[in-house]
């Protein structure tokens, strides 16, 4: 069975989770539901957890989880047959706090559910003898889990948001409750992560994928703390929890290697050289297409939100179906800046992940398509009742990118140079000298050689000049003229040629090793390959390349997954904006805004505090502790 939820998880959402007002409170005693009569056995307990997950099935929660993260990239096209003014204002920065995308109730409705399970777990075990500690914390950690991963959502779209951990349970409590530091929440999370990774299970049940998807495991939390880490910039934590995942044994990447490609070989018409080129196995590729996205819940999930046909994802169907969906694929810009076809291959060589698996004939394939093959009309949903896309959170390919970011930001912090200075020897070119190394360079020419040759210029060089005869040095500089009347001219050359930070380029060879891993099963062509025809053996891997280089390939691999935004703007605000980061954002606007709204969008782009949205009006106005973000203040 796909999915591990039940009758009761339904009775559970409706009845607990999402009640209007306060109809779920017992209204015993007056003052409020007292904990006593919250739940009593670790069956009760077990439900309300479970309860935790399916309240992220919510309609409006789904729409604000994947909207936060990718409504302003670039990779999305509004459907401009049904424009959603909510949505296209934002995308063309024109943010009011009236906008219900700005809404954040149903994230803390279930934090508040969170806050819950954790508070009342414990009683529950006095009254059930048979609800263990391990049972007990195991339970907390899911809770603690799931909190985590909505605070980070909010963190890292209002920056500064309410922050509390305590249960909202009576009627005598108060909600007014003032903004807490973003950056300070965000270091309580990892606390409380780090605490809790021990206490959650590695996996659930043994074959039952669903369940080990479905709910927050050991790697799951790895992969959040991850997360957490790479957007504060703290990246040997980042690496650290990474490597966590990646040594797990619990997953593995989909069509590793290149045992999914079909080999071909070109002979040159001039040489005897072969070149190698590798074509997709169309079979094998619609197998992977229907493992990660039709069917879900395999080898390389890590965290999934699970749908099934009884209750389908209509957020999703409402942004992307073929009749009236909200959104595209913008084709046209993702061809041409991320998904570029080889200029070498003598046939069609194409990125597994580009057309019909991130999109086909304009629309987004992701969630549309039910296989990767056949034409539009047959190959996607029919209608809502089909829409059953679980939503992918973590899968190991986006750990593979985490690392290699952490890695590149850390080399990037090195000296691309030791400072170490190596002699080099003087040959008679237009540089004045070559590039092979040696230690010591003492050469003899007579004067009539140094005449032939003219004059030797090379600012970067010292010559010393003696006669030959007396020994008495005759020209101290840079520059050797043929007019020295010296029979015979020794010279030695140096040369400040730096050597290469050894540190730094193995960080950015094993970021490079984990890129190429996943474009190697996506076949991606060498247009897109930004480390292509470098000799870096002898030249080296530059950081700044590499930055550039897993930045699209985040792009590529995570497309339409709901990390186009974050990821864009966790560049950007890096090391506090520093140089040229900005850009990040900036050039992304061109595409992502209207015609005439791109010059203002990017205007107010340069305001950091735009890079945030406003808090909702009705919560300003129900919570007089609140205070508007600063951009919105007008």
């Amino acid at each position: 069975m796909k999915k591990f939820r039940n009758t009761l998880l339904y009775m559970l959402t409706a009845l607990v989770l999402f009640p209007s007002c306060n109809e779920w409170l017992t209204i015993e005693p007056e003052n409020g539901v007292i904990k006593e009569n919250y739940w009593s056995t670790k069956e009760e307990v077990y439900a309300a957890v479970i309860g935790l997950y399916s309240g992220m099935l919510n309609k409006d929660f789904q729409l604000r989880m994947y909207l936060w993260g990718e409504l302003r990239g670039e990779t999305l096209l509004t459907n401009e047959t049904y424009v959603n003014a909510n949505y296209q204002s934002i995308r063309d920065g024109e943010i009011v706090s009236t906008n219900p995308l700005c809404n954040w109730a149903t994230f803390y409705n279930i934090i508040n559910f969170c806050n819950t399970v954790v508070d009342c777990a414990a009683q529950a075990q006095e009254s059930d003898p048979s609800f263990t500690d391990a049972m007990v914390k195991q339970y907390q950690a899911e809770a603690i889990a799931v909190r985590s991963l909505l605070y980070f959502y909010l963190v890292r779209t209002f920056r500064d948001v309410p922050y509390y951990t305590e249960p909202y349970v009576s009627d005598d409590q108060t909600m007014m409750i003032a903004k807490a530091d973003g950056d300070s929440i965000l270091s309580c999370l990892t606390v409380d992560l780090e605490a809790i990774a021990p206490d959650i299970a590695a996996r659930y049940e043994e074959g039952n994928a669903a369940m080990n998807k479905g709910r927050m495991t050991r790697g799951a939390v790895y992969s959040l703390l991850a997360d957490i880490y790479l957007w504060q910039g703290k990246y040997d934590d980042c690496i650290r929890n990474c490597d966590k995942v990646l040594n797990s044994g619990e997953y593995s990447l989909l069509l590793n290697g290149r045992s999914h490609l079909i080999e071909d070989y070109v002979i040159s018409d001039i040489s005897d050289d072969v070149d190698t080129f590798y074509y997709l196995n169309a079979e094998m590729a619609n197998e992977y297409y229907k493992q990660m996205y039709v069917d879900g819940n395999c080898d390389e999930s890590i965290f999934e939100i699970q749908y099934e046909l009884e209750y389908p994802n209509n957020a999703y169907y409402d942004l992307f179906n073929n009749s009236n969906g909200d959104f595209m694929a913008n084709s046209d810009m993702i061809k041409e800046n991320y998904f570029i076809p080889s200029e070498i291959s003598p046939k069609s060589w194409t990125d597994l992940r580009g057309e019909d698996v991130a999109y086909k004939s304009g629309y987004v394939w992701k969630t549309l398509g039910t296989n990767r093959d056949g034409k539009l009309l047959e190959a996607c949903k029919v209608s809502q009742d089909y829409w059953d896309n679980n939503v992918i959170v973590y899968r190991l390919a986006e750990i593979y990118l985490m690392k290699a970011e952490a890695l590149v930001e850390q080399a990037a912090k090195l000296d691309d140079t030791t400072g170490e200075m190596r002699i080099v020897p003087y040959t008679a070119d237009s540089v004045g000298h070559d590039t092979t190394y040696i230690d010591v360079i003492d050469s003899t020419l007579y004067a009539d050689s140094v005449l032939e040759m003219g004059s030797i210029v090379c600012d970067s060089m010292f010559y010393r000049v003696t006669d030959g005869d007396t020994s008495t040095v005759v020209y101290t500089g840079h520059h050797i003229e043929p007019n020295i009347s010296a029979k015979i001219v020794e010279y030695t050359a140096y040369d400040t040629v730096p050597v290469l930070n050894n540190d730094q380029q193995e960080k950015l060879a094993e970021a490079l090793e984990l890129i190429q891993t996943l474009r190697t099963r996506a076949n991606a062509t060498e247009m897109t390959d930004l480390c292509y025809g470098t000799d870096i053996e002898k030249d080296g891997l530059t950081a700044s390349t590499m930055e550039e280089f897993v930045y699209q390939e985040r792009v590529r691999e995570m497309m339409f997954e709901g990390k186009r935004w974050f990821d864009a703007l966790r560049f950007a605000k890096r090391d506090n904006y520093a140089e040229n980061n900005l850009n990040y954002l900036l050039q992304m606007a061109v595409y992502g805004a209207s015609v005439t709204k791109v010059g203002t969008l990017q205007n107010k782009l340069k305001n950091v505090d735009f890079h945030y949205l406003p808090i909702y009006k009705s919560e300003l106005e129900a919570n007089k502790l609140l205070v508007q973000n600063p951009f919105y203040n007008d």
